[in-house]
């Protein structure tokens, strides 16, 4: 049994997707299904559900969807002792092993993807974890606004997790392949600098100087325009690199976390006394700044 949320809510049994019922049956499932082993509450799905003003029978409502749902599943093998939806207190909840749902498997290898060195194996993991994306996470159950609100961290993990794929791309010399997908992530997503940083780096790459350079232009023009800001130093120096016609950095993984310096004062021992026999620094002091690593 698999729940798929990444697209249209569905789920399959044996290969075959099996009929959830209504839209608003397939939400709840949806809902059920973001909080695997989680009790949710009546009263959240409603509000859900209704977010202006749930009808009087509201309550009635999500129990007969919840019926539903189980009417459905259970032909198909779904409530075992593996997989079960069931009442708890105020609300219900979807026992399941969390892998059995499409977006708990992006995750994990999304994860298992950021801490693969390889680039060769770190491109492998991505296709397939971007491949489980059939469309816009639960597609075809809500409103925009209550589908945002519900998916928007794996909305941006998918975004992440496109931009390492691409940053991978570059990492094994596959300018060429990256950059159409760099340009339309670049269009959707103006804000993520990185994504500019690898455009550029791939345009520059491929002997495309002047687009790459147009890329920088562009967006130096609307960040003064839009926040009065300029561009961010890793920007400012990959600009700077190939105006100099330097080779554009090879790296294109993530950079290491900023790692603070401190410093120590070496003072000299000698010191002179004054004729009452006080001790004082000489004017001479000197610091000499060691780093302390």
């Amino acid at each position: 049994m698999e729940f798929q949320l990444l697209g249209p809510v569905r789920v399959i049994r044996d290969g075959n997707p099996v009929g959830v019922g209504t839209r608003q049956q397939r939400f709840v499932l949806a809902v059920l299904a973001l909080h695997p082993n989680q009790l949710v509450t009546v009263d959240r799905l409603i509000d859900l559900l209704w977010p202006d003003e749930p009808p009087p029978t509201a309550r009635g409502i999500i129990h007969r969807h919840v019926s539903g749902l189980r009417a459905v599943l259970a032909p198909a093998g779904a409530l075992t002792d593996a997989v079960s939806l069931r009442r708890e207190g105020p609300g219900y909840l979807l026992a399941c092993e969390p892998i059995t749902i499409d977006a708990y498997r992006f995750i994990d290898l999304s994860r298992q993807a950021r801490a693969e060195p390889d680039p060769g194996h770190q491109l492998a993991i991505l296709d397939q974890a971007l491949g489980l994306w059939r469309g816009p996470a639960l597609a075809d159950t809500t409103s925009e606004p209550i589908r945002g609100m519900l998916s928007r961290h794996l909305d941006e993990a998918r975004v992440t997790a496109t931009e390492r794929r691409l940053a991978a791309l570059l990492d094994l010399d596959r300018h060429d392949e990256a950059i159409p997908d760099l340009t339309r992530l670049a269009a959707d997503h103006p804000d993520r600098h990185r994504v500019t940083e690898l455009l550029m780096t791939a345009l520059h790459r491929t002997g495309r100087t002047t687009d790459a350079l147009t890329v920088y232009r562009n967006t130096k023009r609307r960040l003064a325009d839009g926040e009065g800001l300029d561009p961010p130093p890793q920007l400012q120096q990959l600009e700077l690199a190939i105006l100099r016609d330097q080779p554009a950095p090879a790296e294109s993984v993530e950079r290491p976390p900023y790692r603070r310096i401190r410093y120590r004062a070496s003072y000299p021992r000698r010191r002179s006394r004054s004729p009452a026999g006080s001790s004082s620094w000489p004017t001479w002091l000197r610091f000499t700044m060691r780093p302390r690593w």
